[in-house]
């Protein structure tokens, strides 16, 4: 999913850096900045999820969704 959807290469790289400041701030034992940061990081969390969320579907829809590519032999 990710290197087809425009935009999720730059989010993923957003949520990396966010996670990495986290880190940071525990090395600092920085706790105000641990949580300011891990709150950022939820929102980038949030974010991404809300915007490239996929679908669950059952196996019924599943099959007759991807039937006209594999054909009935499955």
């Amino acid at each position: 999913m990710g290197a087809d959807a425009p935009g999720f290469a730059e989010r993923a790289i957003a949520f990396h850096k966010s996670a990495d400041e986290i880190a940071a701030a525990a090395r600092r034992k920085d706790i105000q900045d641990v949580t300011a940061n891990l709150s950022r990081t939820l929102v980038q969390c949030v974010g991404c999820h809300a915007t490239y969320r996929q679908d669950i579907i059952g196996k019924r829809s599943h099959d007759r969704l991807v039937e006209p590519f594999i054909g009935s032999h499955h």
